[in-house]
């Protein structure tokens, strides 16, 4: 069966397409050096319209409602500001619901111009514009290391990868942080903790890589004011002797992170790319394999989501799961020793 390869490499060619959801202006160049929080792309999306009802807000006859209407045909305004009124005992208003410029006053209604937004789409990590995609962005390049995670709180940025743990098992804790790893990018282990997330932010550190953190802490991260990447899973989980390996070699290096939203059908999903001074391009890795004995897989089977495994064997006729579903499986070893049967649909090769 194919599967979709999480990649844990040390070495190889990183391409992705960078690009706007609709028409836009591209910012870069073929052949341009790039970082990580570069923009290479932005466009302005529409202006939307909104009608205000001023004759019922004010519970007054339409002509009277457009005598009190303050701002003017073309007048800006922002958002909450008062746009009609007060009337009455209660001092009734009418307030801007958000900010934007008045259009039209007439018949007890007044059009709403809203502002228009400008969206951006960053590089995301340090390389090459290696091609344009005509009025949407490009594909940008790198070689070096990549290690694809878990989870992500949505965040870009770029620093130097310092090691807080020596040892993949290892918890995190905030004495392990200090002033010194400012701007850095922070190798983490499992957490349980919000005093780190605390800490790192009060610190000024660039980026957080975990092994793992308890569910309880999601929140927090997704608030937190630097990239957060979790790369084995929720709980308590160490990092895989793969991805352990990778990172502390990349110590020293600076490391672009970008905790985008794993999705799984458009192959986006959190990521630290290490640039390395390579004269040979390695080629692409691949995004689909055959899931065979003896390769490492990360299992998304909801209760054991993001642990990395080892195949030991298929089976070869369909198996019965608790669930009564019928379906093509795989007994996996985890590092600690234990198994399981994991339907092949909940494997993902990593290579």
């Amino acid at each position: 069966m194919l599967s979709r390869v999480s990649h844990i490499l040390p070495l190889t060619t990183i391409r992705r397409a960078r690009q706007l959801p609709c028409s836009g202006k591209i910012l870069a160049r073929s052949g341009q050096k790039i970082s990580a929080n570069d923009v290479i792309a932005e466009a302005t999306l529409p202006s939307r319209h909104l009608m205000l009802d001023i004759e019922r807000g004010l519970g007054l006859p339409a002509e009277k409602a457009d005598e009190l209407v303050q701002p003017q045909p073309g007048d800006l305004v922002q958002e909450g500001e008062v746009l009609a009124g007060p009337v009455g005992i209660m001092s009734r208003v009418v307030r801007a619901p958000q900010s934007g410029r008045v259009v039209a006053v007439r018949g007890g209604r007044l059009l709403l111009e809203l502002e228009t937004t400008t969206i951006n789409v960053k590089a995301g990590f340090s390389g090459t514009v290696a091609e344009l995609i005509p009025d949407r962005g490009a594909y940008i390049e790198a070689v070096g290391s990549l290690v694809q995670g878990f989870w992500g709180n949505g965040r870009i940025d770029v620093g130097m990868i310092l090691m807080a743990v020596k040892k993949p098992d290892e918890e995190m804790t905030p004495d392990k942080l200090d002033v010194s790893m400012r701007g850095a990018v922070i190798v983490c282990g499992s957490c349980n903790r919000p005093e780190v997330l605390q800490a790192a932010a009060d610190m000024k550190l660039r980026a957080l890589i975990f092994s793992s953190i308890s569910s309880n802490l999601v929140g927090a991260a997704m608030q937190a004011p630097m990239p957060v990447m979790v790369l084995e899973g929720f709980g308590k989980l160490p990092y895989s002797t793969q991805v352990f390996k990778v990172l502390a070699t990349s110590e020293k290096r600076e490391g672009s992170i970008n905790t985008a939203g794993w999705d799984r059908w458009k192959g986006s999903r959190p990521e630290l790319v290490v640039g390395l001074p390579v004269s040979n391009r390695p080629p692409l890795p691949r995004e689909l394999d055959i899931i065979a004995p003896g390769q490492t897989v990360r299992v998304m089977q909801p209760n054991m989501k993001g642990r990395t495994a080892t195949v030991s064997s298929l089976n070869l006729e369909p198996v019965v799961m608790p669930s009564g579903l019928r379906v093509e499986a795989a007994l996996v070893k985890f590092e600690n020793g234990d198994a399981a049967t994991i339907p092949l649909a909940n494997l993902e090769v990593i290579g």
